[in-house]
């Protein structure tokens, strides 16, 4: 196309194409070749009454399309809304965050809070809550115009936000309602957690009546998204349009983000913890699942939590010793290896593997890829019952993976108690 410029300037110099195959495949292939044009072509005479100004779409990016985009995870598209002008930045607004930052207001709020039917809430904090120290603020939401942010501090500290919260969740009929409960009770655990049924040789496991997850309750009704966010859960059940975190700060760290900022977002979170909490129980409802939720998956949020928690213990000199065996096995097949091949070469290069195996041994079953040759697993298995050096080539595979993924990639995330979390 590039020395002749058209469909026809190619046919009318067929004779010149010096390779037969592809000048042969165009002489049988004329009429295909016309039909291709003809539908490639953009017809621009088609005389069509159509006004283009009429046609034209104004104010397009609107809030209710930024709510569509969002629920249809147009994450792409999402990047043109203009931030401030189409869309809601938060179910809660800045003039109703209420900061709390004295024992006595705080427990004035927990008083009003034992009062209420539904109390959402969010604790915002480093590092999804691993430690205690990383929690900067609770936001309680149970009141239709305020959100209470509770700042932690020296005199409204992390344990007096446990204390309060199980007293709540123990001594009330207020229902809590969270994203992700299993990542809080890092923080405080109800009573229901902290009772168990001990069964010799079986689970402990909770009863979680008090506690609603949103995320868990969103996971149910639709089981098959790849993932669940709250701003999913806004968008989807409450049709608020609401920015994540990300979108928000991007990667800014919690430290350089102003606190109004950092308090409106912990706000928005709580008031879309207990909103979420009436229709997504209705859904549950109906959907037949309610015995699900707060008989299995809840409970098993506690029993994940625990696991989590007391992690598995590994021994790091065992790991580094299996590591050492296993370095000397793969040594010892690479040096056979190279025997067998003739050479050495780059075992982890599927590239040159397929040369090695298929042009230079000439295997056969070469199945030939734009990128070379593939040597899948399924590819060399079938070799292997007839070519020991396949063999030798599936075990080193299977070593490597072995150190690299356990024996030295474990030992990076066992911590100070000599355990993985």
């Amino acid at each position: 196309m590039q020395t002749y410029g058209s469909i026809e300037g190619i046919y009318a110099h067929l004779e010149e194409i010096s390779r037969k195959a592809v000048r042969e495949s165009l002489l049988a292939n004329r009429d295909l070749c016309d039909l291709s044009l003809r539908l490639a072509t953009i017809q621009t005479d088609c005389g069509i009454g159509l006004d283009y100004e009429s046609a034209k779409v104004h104010n397009f990016f609107t809030e209710e399309a930024y709510t569509l985009y969002k629920r249809l995870n147009f994450k792409n598209l999402l990047h043109r809304f203009e931030t401030e002008d189409s869309r809601k930045t938060d179910p809660a607004d800045a003039a109703q965050v209420v900061k709390i930052a004295s024992i006595e207001e705080a427990d004035r709020v927990f008083q009003e809070a034992k009062e209420a039917k539904v109390c959402g809430y969010f604790f915002l904090g480093e590092n999804h809550l691993q430690e205690e120290s990383n929690v900067l603020c609770l936001a309680l939401h149970f009141e239709e115009e305020k959100t209470y942010c509770l700042v932690c501090s020296s005199e409204l500290t992390t344990a007096y936000l446990r204390e309060k919260m199980e007293d709540l969740a123990d001594h009330s009929d207020c229902i809590l309602s969270a994203f992700d409960t299993k990542n809080t009770w890092q923080v405080f655990t109800p009573q229901e957690m902290r009772q168990k049924e001990e069964i010799p040789g079986s689970v402990s496991t909770g009863r979680v009546l008090k506690v609603f997850d949103i995320l868990i309750a969103a996971y149910l009704l639709n089981p098959l998204k790849n993932d669940y966010t709250a701003e999913d859960i806004a968008s989807e059940y409450l049709s608020l349009s609401v920015p994540s975190f990300k979108e928000l700060f991007s990667s800014r760290s919690l430290s350089d983000i102003p606190e109004e900022e950092l308090l409106a977002y912990a706000a928005g979170q709580a008031k879309i913890a207990h909103l979420a909490l009436a229709v997504l129980k209705k859904k549950l409802l109906e959907a037949e699942e309610w015995s699900l939720f707060t008989e299995i998956e809840m409970p098993l949020t506690y029993i994940l939590y625990e696991m989590e928690r007391n992690g598995i213990l590994c021994k790091r000199d065992a790991l580094q010793e299996y590591g050492n065996t296993l370095g000397k096995s793969i040594a010892a097949l690479e040096k056979e290896i190279y025997e067998g091949a003739g050479e050495a070469f780059n075992l982890n290069s599927p590239k040159q593997l397929g040369e090695i195996l298929f042009q230079k041994l000439g295997l056969p079953g070469g199945k030939k890829t734009k990128t070379g040759y593939s040597t899948a697993a399924d590819v060399l298995e079938e070799l292997a019952v007839k070519y020991p050096l396949v063999r030798k080539i599936l075990d080193y595979r299977a070593l490597a993976k072995l150190k690299s993924t356990y024996a030295d990639g474990l030992s990076a995330f066992i911590e100070a108690d000599g355990r993985i979390h």
